[in-house]
């Protein structure tokens, strides 16, 4: 019976064995260059596809977030909000934020995820404001014509 229970601690200790890998993952590569284009109540986000083209095989899809942005910080504090909520996924390196109102800037990031499960980093943020289509219509200095 005492060979029976000394089978039993070692098979229990090699199961919890801390040996194993009991993380979250491989995360992919970081998104790089994020940029922006503004829109008539939307923005079209681009970024470097990296995260899938080092490694597609651990690559699932990119997860774009948003945050608020206040134009008017203070100096030394950051003028992207703490409250990022997520926007939306994607596979493609690109991604349409829409229903936007125009006017009201917003900060950006995007992430990549591993087929495991597990997040990159975020990207560098980006802000940007949705603006009304201006095309044909002259628009003058407000020093030169405050109502123009």
């Amino acid at each position: 019976m005492r060979g029976w229970r000394s089978l039993a601690f070692v098979a229990l200790g090699v199961a919890c064995s801390s040996d194993n890998d009991t993380g979250p993952g491989n995360p992919p590569d970081v998104p790089a260059t994020l940029s922006s284009t503004t829109l008539d109540g939307a923005i079209a986000l681009t970024w470097t596809d990296n995260s899938y083209v080092s490694d597609p095989d651990n690559f699932q899809n990119y997860r774009i977030y948003s945050t608020s942005y206040t134009i008017d910080a203070p100096a030394g504090t950051a003028p992207c909000g703490t409250d990022w909520r997520l926007e939306g996924t994607t596979v493609a390196p690109e991604f349409l934020v829409g229903a936007m109102v125009n006017g009201v800037s917003r900060c950006f990031t995007v992430s990549a995820m591993g087929v495991d499960g597990a997040e990159s980093n975020r990207s560098e943020t980006k802000f940007d404001t949705p603006r009304p289509d201006s095309r044909n219509q002259v628009i003058y200095p407000i020093q030169a014509k405050p109502d123009s």
